[in-house]
């Protein structure tokens, strides 16, 4: 994994949208600007967080180049996950109830976009890595042992959550699969 992101160019000056100027993003751009990804791997670099919450709010470039610490993250089980490697934007419920039907719609759009520009920056090798860490993940989630406790207790419920995150892992898997055929480099 390493290897396949090593050349990947350090994002240079602000790394947050110009539109995104919170409180939360101020913190962000402080606390990644100028560092690298392999800064992230050290142990207690930022204490129990990790990058996931952050790089939602980063632009192409940067989650191109910080994205290898949060998959490394995610399988030393540093936290992490996979809403960032999906093209499809999850939404708030929260939010849902605020927004109008256009307003959805382009948020929703303006979110996909995003994340299909950052993907377009993988090379074909990053993309084989993202299948190889997401095959990982989902053998993961397949063999987790929850607690037998709760297992027992309601075993409807954890069986239908394992089949849930299995077909969601072979919805990203045939993604990113195409998504290294269009790749160019």
């Amino acid at each position: 994994m390493m290897a396949a992101f090593a050349d990947t160019p350090q994002p240079l000056g602000q790394i947050i949208p110009g539109t995104c100027w919170c409180d939360e993003c101020s913190v962000v751009q402080d606390w990644l600007g100028g560092k690298h990804w392999r800064h992230f791997l050290r142990k207690g670099a930022r204490g129990s967080e990790s990058l996931e919450m952050d790089i939602c709010v980063l632009n192409a470039q940067p989650w191109h180049f910080f994205l290898p610490a949060l998959l490394i993250q995610s399988v030393k089980g540093d936290d992490g996950g996979t809403s960032h490697l999906d093209p499809i934007p999850a939404l708030h419920r929260s939010r849902l109830k605020k927004m109008n039907e256009a307003q959805l719609l382009t948020r929703e759009e303006r979110s996909r976009q995003r994340r299909l520009e950052r993907f377009g920056l993988l090379t074909k090798l990053q993309c084989r890595v993202i299948q190889r860490y997401l095959t990982y993940m989902a053998e993961r989630v397949n063999g987790a042992s929850v607690e037998a406790e709760k297992t027992a207790k309601y075993p409807e419920r954890y069986a239908a959550r394992r089949i849930k995150d299995q077909e969601k892992y072979a919805v990203l898997l045939e993604f990113w699969r195409m998504q290294e055929q269009a790749a160019t480099a």
